[in-house]
């Protein structure tokens, strides 16, 4: 059985001046038809209608609990409400709806989120009514339903649209240190991505969808960070006015590698890519790259190593220089032995050919007949 639903106390027409952190105060009239519903959450969320997501009590005495918490809950936001404290209404009717959910209390955390300027939220919290009574779980009167197509109307001419575009792509973004809700689409939907700040917790910026996109925030002052690894920061601050503003540009210089090289030998040279670099340690930056690295010292072996780094990234190169052992090749006493053994095998040789081959006889002159006498 639903109660009545009874209207709160805040007149039509009647008008609250709401101070924002950053901006100037929020003035907004109410709908002359309505300005808030309040109901007795015990009456409008009954077990059969508390959403899917919400805890389910076990017991009947369980469930009269939890109907007692949101009763209290929500009698505390319409109380706050007529004061016109909006933070402290929005944080009792959430805690109302998140014992039992129900799509008048996403209404009235709706109108309070625009009361207070977060007009991203309330044009999210609007569309969860909807959805929630869609759903027939809970239900909306059809002057509530109304209204929220009036504020959504309202809504869309008070959020600021920016088209964004990063260099290099791969690049993460947060506003005002929480990253953004990205809208869903369809497989087939093709214009830009819009992602929307101010909907998600505090945290680091995620990576982006795409290089170029539609962001939608509030009014008022915003700091976007963008970042990327090997890539410094680019961040922008400043104050953003309702409508479609004009396009941002945002470009990363990308960060020089660090290569830091010792050796574990004292004034050992460096050379990197054919230049000489003087003694150990070196430190240098470049750009991302692959570097072909010579440390050398004179009796120890040289060191050799191609080191590939990233931007932004350091590396760190320790060249182990063993003590240089010459071969016994390069050892002058081998070479001298060799010479002189060589040179006795070529004595030897020559003196054993000589020895085999038979005296000549010496002949006698002919004289001038030309004749010769053979000696025997």
């Amino acid at each position: 059985m639903r109660l009545p639903i009874s209207e709160c106390s805040v007149t039509p027409n009647q008008e609250h001046s709401v101070g924002l952190p950053g901006r100037r105060p929020l003035r907004f009239a109410f709908p002359k038809r309505l300005s808030l519903v309040i109901c007795i959450a015990c009456a409008v969320a009954s077990p059969v209608q508390a959403s899917e997501q919400a805890p389910k009590p076990k017991t009947i005495e369980s469930e009269a609990v939890a109907k007692e918490e949101a009763t209290a809950a929500f009698k505390a936001g319409t109380a706050l409400v007529s004061e016109a404290k909006w933070a402290e209404a929005l944080a009792a009717f959430e805690r109302a709806n998140g014992i039992l959910p129900h799509a008048i209390t996403l209404f009235n955390i709706g109108i309070c989120e625009r009361a207070l300027g977060r007009y991203t939220a309330a044009r999210k919290t609007f569309d969860a009514a909807l959805v929630e009574d869609k759903s027939g779980r809970t239900q909306l009167p059809d002057r509530l339903k109304q209204d929220i197509a009036g504020f959504l109307q309202e809504l869309e001419g008070l959020l600021v649209r920016v088209a964004v575009t990063v260099n290099p792509s791969s690049v993460s973004l947060a506003v005002d240190g929480r990253p953004l809700w990205q809208t869903p689409r369809g497989a087939e939907e093709t214009g830009p991505h819009v992602l929307v700040a101010g909907l998600l917790p505090a945290g680091k910026g995620e990576p982006l969808p795409a290089s170029s996109f539609v962001l939608e925030m509030d009014s008022g002052r915003h700091v976007l960070t963008f970042s990327r690894p090997g890539h410094s920061d680019s961040i922008v601050a400043k104050d953003f006015v309702s409508g479609k503003a004009p396009p941002l540009d945002v470009s990363l210089d990308e960060l020089p590698a660090t290569i830091a090289i010792s050796a574990d030998q004292p004034g050992a040279i460096v050379t990197v890519e054919g230049r000489d670099f003087g003694p150990v340690p070196v430190v240098l930056q470049r750009p991302a790259g692959s570097y072909r690295v010579l440390v050398e010292k004179d009796g120890f072996v040289t060191s050799e190593a191609l080191l590939n780094v990233k931007a932004g990234e350091e590396s760190d190169y320790l060249a182990t220089l063993p003590v240089y052992e010459p071969a016994i090749t390069e050892t002058w006493w081998f070479w001298t032995l060799s010479a002189v053994a060589v040179t006795g095998v070529g004595i030897g040789t020559y003196f054993l050919v000589e020895g085999l081959r038979e005296p000549e006889r010496a002949t006698i002159g002919s004289g001038s007949l030309g004749w010769r006498v053979p000696l025997p």
